[in-house]
């Protein structure tokens, strides 16, 4: 039950993870809004994420998710990171991870959160991520960005979370993220029923 981490110098993520977040404001009903907020340095994005470059800045996100939660809500950005992991091809980018925690350690959601720092190096760039483990059945992310972040951004990470807890078979709980006094970072504590004997 050791600690894991991982530190990036530079704030970047996938261009691919802006063309989930596009089909999320469709599924959710609310792109033209969310395109009439956008910045014009984020409308073209927004209107061809293929345009994207192959990395890029997490203010392209953030804005997406402001967007969302002035629209719907944190509990709809939170749910929105739950769909992002499940259904838009980020759990695809890191089904090699997945599929090693849950086969090769006994799975469940600890085995996937002691990864963590591996499945975020693969999605984005400039965190620093922690799993510590709290019990068999729970533990606290400590998540790191290299400059500050809105809670939103946050709520998101909440609902990929949730899914991870689901993909190791369990049902479980993950608590508001309690964001530090200088907003660069969080604590998100989670916690799940252990698998039945």
């Amino acid at each position: 039950m050791g600690i894991a981490w991982l530190r990036w110098v530079r704030a970047s993520i996938p261009a691919a993870s802006l063309r989930g977040y596009v089909s999320e404001l469709h599924r959710l009903g609310i792109f033209d809004a969310a395109r009439a907020r956008a910045s014009p340095e984020i409308l073209p994005l927004l209107d061809d994420p293929g345009r994207a470059p192959s990395w890029i800045g997490p203010e392209v996100i953030d804005e997406v998710l402001l967007s969302v939660g002035a629209l719907r809500g944190r509990e709809t950005v939170r749910e929105m990171g739950y769909h992002l992991v499940k259904h838009r091809g980020l759990g695809a980018v890191l089904q090699p991870f997945i599929h090693l925690s849950l086969s090769m350690t006994g799975g469940g959601p600890g085995s996937l959160f002691s990864r963590l720092p591996a499945m975020v190096s693969v999605s984005s760039r400039g965190l620093e991520v922690r799993w510590v483990p709290a019990t068999e059945t729970s533990g606290t992310i400590h998540i790191r960005c290299d400059g500050p972040v809105q809670d939103l951004v946050w709520a998101a990470w909440e609902g990929m979370f949730t899914y991870a807890i689901e993909l190791g078979g369990s049902q479980g709980t993950v608590a508001r993220a309690r964001v530090a006094p200088d907003e660069k970072s969080c604590q998100v504590d989670v916690s799940w029923e252990p698998k039945a004997k």
